[in-house]
């Protein structure tokens, strides 16, 4: 879509895409051309597919949710900075029971978060992450750990997940938030670009949801 109307010199100056306001944008515009009309509408309308098949997706996991062994444990991830329902069951649908990894360490490695290393006798030398396992779950905790770019707070909709579950998981979903805040800032600091401090930052909240993973109990 954003390429098309680029190439037509069609530019949009507000600042949400895909809101309210930006359809009815979209609405209000006219190609000289009969097949542009054509294909200008074909995108609009394989976008509202899309949106409606996301939508009956959606309804069919909040459906299937309360059936599941893991909800208890994805209620409690949803109470951290990034993850909302989506994420959770994604992760733990990859997963499973989370106690079967012994370590943090185990979890960041299974989701491919980890540095590669090459050993050879006293030397070592590490590169970029593996990428190894699901890479679904994968793309999600990366997409969770861009909302630590900004300050800790716990926000409105996140007050009102906070309220159902217990002290000890809003308490571990704090401690992850000031410290991965904080961690991100520190790291950009020290001159590393926004992309790998947001993997660095991954690989950490790998740490707080295995955690979560073992006070959480769920049910078998």
């Amino acid at each position: 879509m954003h390429s098309f109307l680029l190439r037509h010199g069609i530019t949009y100056d507000g600042i949400k895409y895909w809101g309210r306001k930006h359809f009815h944008w979209l609405s209000t515009l006219k190609f000289d051309h009969p097949a542009h009309q054509i294909v200008f509408q074909d995108y609009i309308n394989a976008i509202h597919d899309s949106e409606q098949r996301h939508a009956q997706l959606v309804g069919q996991i909040e459906k299937l949710l309360p059936e599941w062994s893991m909800k208890p444990l994805v209620d409690a991830l949803c109470v951290m900075k990034g993850i909302n329902m989506i994420a959770a069951t994604t992760i733990l649908a990859t997963t499973g029971d989370l106690r079967r990894f012994p370590t943090p360490t185990k979890l960041s490695s299974y989701f491919g978060l980890v540095p590669t290393e090459h050993s050879s006798g006293s030397n070592i030398r590490r590169f970029g992450i593996t990428k190894t396992g699901n890479t679904e779950a994968r793309r999600v905790l990366i997409q969770s750990a861009w909302c630590y770019r900004f300050p800790a707070r716990v926000t409105k909709q996140k007050e009102k997940v906070r309220a159902a579950v217990e002290k000890n998981i809003r308490d571990i979903a704090w401690r992850a938030q000031v410290r991965l805040c904080g961690r991100y800032r520190r790291l950009v600091a020290c001159g590393k670009r926004a992309p790998i401090a947001c993997v660095a930052v991954a690989r950490e909240l790998t740490t707080f949801i295995w955690e979560m993973g073992q006070v959480v109990m769920i049910n078998h």
